[in-house]
This record gives structure tokens, sequence and C-alpha cells, in this order.
């Protein structure tokens, strides 16, 4: 199924998933169907074997998850502290890929959240539900906060002292960050490896590695043509108290069943030496050489706060180049004066459009100068709200072939920036990447997930794809930090927006994630999905 993108979210250690999972009635409608940014279900098949895994919880409020214990950040000095202390109280902790949240008590209800490994939810009663209306469960029932049911034993427990959770808890994204983990890609294929493999364990299963090892030493491996670069650096400490007796209770296999191949991109937690190597840890817990990964930049593009007055509708992006400042001469010529807007600069633009002679287009701007029509896009707003919009609802208005994306609260515009949209645009095409046009709303909001597709007969993947909110089948609003083209056509059908951007718009988007909860439903009463009108 060439250039089509899947899905599947966190994995669990158990295997695949399978068919297709949906919540009912009032609920979204998670039917992954072959389009937009993913293809297979989040949640799998009820019999445990879902893919999805440990992936980030991010924050919406100072409450809203766990902070990534400092024991497992990459230091730039190697250091190390202590095993961060548990949350206070009664929780449910899962230590397996993710535990879902139910709407009743009974595994044959809706899901309507999901924790991922190493996160925990507080209980809202500490005895295990019993009785009539309470499914068939491996371990027990219990109401957590603020709502909904887990069935312990499966991927959870209430022991927050387990040496999976302990493991899982080192992992877990940097708090409050654009971007929870380091990124980069794969320039040569290894295994992801579930324990620390020996000298001779890494020859075999990396065929040529002396001499890949060799060669990159030597500094003659193409780098991706993006910006970035390798990092030499050691770690300067071994594996972690917790991890190695997660390997040592849990007793992973060698070889994890998915490979870590050239051109995957890939999210790290940690990383530690072992005899002269040094492996990054996942934020599944394989391990990965560090000398195999290219480290990628993050995208530096921030959009603008419409609150504090900072820029007014009409403004311009330079999303093409550094774009030339000119000046208008008396004879109604434009000539450059020597200075730009660099690229990706949002430039207040006043009056209207001006035409010039043999029929180009300029736009002035707040400081005199000119600028080129053709060389920004233009955020202008959008007077009428969405139909079912109050005058006080979020909601977000995408505009594909302009690049554009501006939220309101009401009419009022509270933020914009640009976005790379689906690679066609609005045309639909046999194996296209075009963004679908609509209004929807936010039907599931996670703070990662793993994508991944098949383009030109070559499969691809990016794991833990940050601030996702989904509105239409596996079309999201999500970051990406791949590329650094916004305002371009990029995407396989999805809105990518830029780090920076994605982590304030998941945080301000509805429904709101609750402390420990790594993806949280839309639903009515208790949880409303922000609206996104996509237009052309």
């Amino acid at each position: 199924m060439s250039g089509v993108c899947k899905l599947y979210g966190m994995r669990q250690s158990s295997g695949r998933a399978s068919g297709a999972s949906s919540i009912a009635g009032a609920f979204l409608v998670l039917a992954f169907i072959g389009s937009g940014c993913g293809a297979s279900s989040l949640f799998g098949d009820t019999q445990g074997r879902s893919t999805t895994r440990g992936a980030s919880t991010a924050r919406v409020d100072a409450t809203a998850t766990e902070v990534m214990p400092a024991s497992a950040e990459i230091t730039a000095d190697g250091s190390t502290e202590a095993e961060a202390p548990l949350p206070p109280g009664a929780r449910v902790y899962a230590y397996d890929g993710s535990e879902k949240i139910y709407v009743k008590p009974d595994t044959e209800s809706p899901p309507i959240g999901l924790i991922r490994a190493g996160a925990s939810v507080p209980l809202a009663k500490e005895e295990p539900l019993s009785g009539l209306g309470v499914g068939l469960c491996k371990g027990n029932f219990y109401a957590v906060k603020p709502r909904g049911y887990v069935c312990t034993g499966r991927h959870s427990t209430l022991d927050g002292t387990d040496p999976r959770v302990r493991a899982a808890r080192e992992v877990l994204p940097k708090a409050d960050s654009p971007l929870p983990y380091r990124v980069g890609i794969l320039v040569a294929s290894s295994p992801q490896y579930g324990r620390i493999p020996t000298a001779d364990e890494q020859r075999k299963h990396e065929p040529g590695l002396d001499a890949y090892l060799a060669k990159r030493s030597a500094g003659k491996i193409v780098s991706p043509k993006t910006s970035g670069s390798f990092d030499d650096a050691k770690a300067n400490r071994g594996p972690s108290k917790a991890f190695t007796q997660y390997v040592e209770t849990a007793k992973p296999s060698l070889l994890s069943e998915e490979e870590a191949y050239e051109g995957r991109k890939m999210s790290f937690s940690a990383e530690f030496d072992v005899d002269g190597r040094t492996f990054l840890v996942t934020p599944n817990l394989t391990l990965v050489p560090k000398d195999k990964v290219y480290f990628v930049d993050t995208p530096k593009l921030k959009g603008v706060n419409l609150k504090s007055g900072e820029l007014k509708f009409p403004f311009g992006y330079t999303w093409i180049q550094d774009t030339a400042k000119l000046k208008k001469q008396q004879d109604g010529e434009f000539k450059e004066t020597g200075d730009v807007y660099p690229r990706q600069t949002f430039v207040q633009l006043e009056g209207e459009i001006v035409r010039g002679k043999r029929g180009a287009n300029y736009w002035k701007t707040a400081d005199g100068s000119y600028i080129r029509n053709e060389l920004v896009t233009v955020f202008k707003a959008n007077p009428e709200l969405p139909k079912n919009v109050g005058k006080n609802d979020k909601w977000v208005d995408v505009r594909v072939t302009w690049g554009t994306l501006v939220a309101y609260e009401g009419t009022t515009a509270v933020f914009a920036t640009a976005v790379s949209p689906g690679q066609d645009g609005i045309s639909a095409r046999s194996h296209g990447h075009p963004t679908t046009l609509g209004q929807y709303q936010i039907g599931w909001k996670l703070g990662s997930a793993d994508m991944s597709g098949v383009e030109k007969r070559k499969p691809w993947a990016v794991d833990d794809v940050p601030f996702v909110a989904y509105y239409k089948d596996n079309y999201a609003v999500h970051a990406a930090w791949w590329h650094d083209d916004f305002g371009r056509p990029k995407s396989h059908g999805c809105v990518n927006v830029a780090p920076n951007d994605a982590h304030w718009l998941w945080h301000w988007m509805d429904p709101v994630m609750p402390e420990g909860w790594y993806g949280v439903a839309s639903y009515r009463p208790e949880a409303k999905g922000t609206t996104i009108l996509v237009r052309p």
C-alpha cells in the first residue's frame, strides 16, 4: 500500500496490532482507513495485541503528567541524579506499552483514555470494584481520577516499585518541552536491542560492523539532508540500576521485533556506555547504537501570540527565502534597500496590496519598506464562526493552500503560525497525500504517537511524533521535527506544525489531558473537542 501512513501509537511487548477499534455512539470512531497520517487502529484487538507503545505524555498544566526523572536525562557532562520519588497517594502504574482507561468497568466498553508505561493515574477509590456491572479483568477494576476505570494485571499495577515501572519512569518525556525526547535519523541499520548485547552479538546482528565503525571514524558516512550532526561524546555512565533490574526481571529478548533500519526517525530518552560503545535508550526501553544516529536540529519557528498585540491582521510570513526589503521610487519602480526579512519572519503589513509596474504586486510593511507579494504568505482574519461554534468556544482555522493556521476563541484570534499540509494540497489522486477539507472536532489527543508507512515500496517510520491531535480518521495536527519547511506542503495529509507551536496548540486545544494520562478521547458531555476548520 504505497504512500499510506500508518499510526501504531504505543507498542506493547505482546505483539502487533490487528483490526480496527472504534468508540461507538457519542465517542470518536477510530476506524483508521488508510488515509492521512495513519492506517491502523490505535488500540489493536481485544486480546491485548495492541502495538501501542510507551510514548510521551505532555503537560496541559502543572499537574498534567509526571516529570522524567533526572537520572534519565541526556546531559552534556554525563552527570546523573538519584531516582525520582514516586508521586503521592494510591495510583495505578502502567508498565508495558499503554493501559486503557474505559468509560465503564468493562473491557468491552469504549476506551476514553490511555496511560503510557512509566506514568500513573490517581485512584478515585482504593478499593477494587466488584459485583453487578463489573466485567472480567485479569487483575481488578479500579475507578481512576477524574473519570473512567482501569483493569490492572495485563499492562498495569498498583505497585510503583515494580522494576518494569521504575525502568519505564526513567524514559518518560521531559516535562514542558516542545520536543520531549532527543531525536535523530538512523544512517545505518541496526537491531533494536532488548538487552545489552555482547561484542559477539553485535557483530552477528550488525553485519559489517567493524568496517562501518572504521568508516564512521574516518568521517565518511553520508549525512541526511537536514540540519544536524553526529555526536561522538560518551555518556560517561553505565546502565541505571532500574534498567538493569528491569532486564533481570522482565528478561526481554535480545532483539526487538522492530528494526532500527536506515532512514528511520527515532526518539531517545537516555544513554549509557558499555565496553567502549554508547547505546541510546528509546522510550520503549530498547537500545540503539549511538554511532548509527544522526541527531537533527530542532526547527526554531515560533508562531505569533495575537493576544499580546504583537501583530494584527493582515501580516505576512516569509516562507520561501530571505526576502528583500524594497523602497518605492518616485517613478513607481521598487528597488532593493540592501536589507532583508529573514526566512520564516512574521511581518506586519499595512493597507492594501499595491500594484506595481509590469504586473508585480507589493505589500507595504510597518517599517515603511515594501515586499513582493509572491514571496510572503498573508494571514487574514476569518470573521465568521464555524457552524455550532459558540462565541467563547475554541476553534482552529487551517488554510491548506496558504499554509496557515489561526487559533480562535470565539471571534478573537489568539495565535497564528505557518504549517505544512499534505504534499498534494487539496488535490485527491491515487496514492496521493492531500489534506481533507471540512469541519471536524478533535477526537483524540495524545502526547505522542508512532507513525509509519510505505512510500515507493520503501518503508518509513517516525517514532514518537509529539503532540498529536486527531480530528478525522488518521488526520491530525501534530509536531514535525524532521523538516523546517513550514508554509510548504510536506506531509502525508496531516497538518505539520513546528514543535514550539505544536506544544502551545496541544496544551490550548480541548479536550484537557487529565493528570497522568497519555491520551484522552473527546466525548460529550465530559470532554468536548476543539473544532478544526480545514479550508482551501
